[in-house]
């Protein structure tokens, strides 16, 4: 069994200590007034070495400079699960708690299942709560078949359980698997999950009713369609009579990019559409463009993307056209960049070219934005070895690669303790005779 145990002014540190990228995305509005765009607010996304989102900071444009305005924390297991979050927000400078569930201590089985979490309650509630997981089988990545809720009683300093939910797993004809659900504070429900002969995923639903063959009539719900061209249409339903009917018929690419989405409410016994989206694929494959109504159905509104080389996204601007009209008004504007973690520190990748590429004996650097002096350069090979160093550089000095074997090498550049790496590749020296 492993064990980890993280006291609560410990825990951020421990979640965000192996990130490795962040994306910061600046939103503009524009101003009729002035003709030109106005920035107001920056999101700054940070990710682990798994891909998870660990943090994002929103910070407003205000007098001149960004102020900090909200923060969230995420704590994730390796797999992208999400064990626990924190939210702060920031009033006249000070930063007030508004949400804080991230875990102060987790527990681990011998086989890596999460078998406890312990976490704080609300600021206003400052109750310590527990849950502990029961799986099915003594296997990494078993299924959960009891989960207990517990809280801390300060009076006695005693775990009491407060709440217990149980799953129970059936297969029937047809590869249609499902959970039962049973809870001691509401009945038991059913969730539902129905597979094709490759395993992929074709139907899924709630449902309080089940018969013998694990049919059921479903509350909310959906279905995939997998097309000839690579493409899924999904349809997802909702049948409450407390939540309404809802339904919603979506096409997507194998990338999941939109291509279609209908929207549909049900009135008497027929669905009757009410919006549609559309979206656009240039010829690399990437969502180019997204065209739907407003919500008072007054004017189009044009969603366009726009990606640099590399197919990371750059630019989204948004666009509106009013009724009875066909040219686009300028609406807002999202700018996005993309920092990689090297060291102790992120320097953008595109903040500086590394020429010529491919090379043959030397290669310079030119920043594009940054202060570059006293630069330090390394070179390394494919198996993490230093083939070169070169100290104190400045911009656009020729550096001696001649030495070099032909191949892929990465290279490292210090400034002011943060780093940035690029790949370069040493193209065969030509022999004439």
């Amino acid at each position: 069994m492993t064990r980890l145990i993280i006291t609560a002014f410990l825990i951020l540190p421990f979640f965000i200590s192996a990130q490795q990228s962040i994306k910061i995305s600046i939103h503009q509005n524009w101003n009729e007034s002035t003709d030109n765009w106005m920035t107001r607010f920056k999101h700054e996304r940070k990710f682990d070495q798994y891909g998870n989102e660990i943090e994002v900071n929103s910070s407003e444009w205000i007098a001149g400079e960004w102020q900090l305005i909200m923060q969230q924390i995420n704590a994730c297991l390796p797999n992208g699960e999400k064990i626990g979050s924190a939210t702060y927000q920031w009033e006249n400078g000070k930063k007030e708690e508004v949400w804080n569930q991230l875990p102060v201590e987790v527990e681990y089985d011998e086989y890596g299942n999460l078998k406890m979490k312990m976490w704080n309650m609300h600021p206003d509630m400052p109750i310590l709560k527990k849950n502990v997981y029961e799986y099915d089988e003594k296997k990494t990545n078993a299924k959960i078949f009891k989960e207990i809720q517990l809280s801390l009683n300060e009076q006695t300093n005693k775990w009491e359980t407060h709440g217990t939910t149980f799953f129970s797993y059936f297969k029937f004809e047809g590869e249609k698997k499902l959970v039962k659900v049973s809870e001691d504070w509401i009945k038991d429900r059913y969730s539902y999950y129905k597979y094709d002969n490759k395993g992929r995923l074709m139907e899924t639903g709630i449902c309080k009713d089940l018969d013998e063959t694990g049919d059921c009539n479903e509350e909310v719900g959906s279905y995939v369609e997998y097309l000839n061209d690579g493409n899924t249409k999904t349809v997802y339903f909702q049948r409450s009579p407390n939540f309404g009917y809802k339904k919603h018929v979506t096409i997507r690419t194998a990338n999941k990019d939109l291509l279609r989405k209908e929207i549909y409410d049900m009135e008497g016994e027929e669905w009757i559409l009410e919006s549609e989206v559309f979206g656009y694929i240039n010829n690399k494959g990437q969502l180019a463009k997204e065209v739907f109504p407003s919500c008072d159905k007054t004017s189009t509104l044009i969603r366009e993307h726009f990606y640099d080389n590399e197919g990371l996204l750059k630019n989204t601007f948004f666009y509106k056209i009013p009724e009875n009209k066909t040219e686009r008004q300028p609406t807002s504007r999202t700018n996005y960049t993309y920092l990689k973690q090297a060291g102790e520190g992120f320097i953008a990748e595109d903040a500086f070219i590394i020429y010529p590429n491919p090379c043959i004996s030397f290669i310079s650097v030119k920043p594009e934005y940054l202060p570059f002096q006293d630069a330090v350069m390394t070179i390394y090979n494919l198996i993490g070895e230093k083939v070169k160093n070169e100290e104190a550089i400045i911009a656009d000095q020729k550096i001696d690669v001649s030495f070099l074997k032909s191949g892929l090498y990465l290279v490292e550049l210090e400034i002011d303790k943060k780093k940035y790496m690029e790949k370069i590749i040493v193209a065969p020296k030509v022999i004439r005779p």
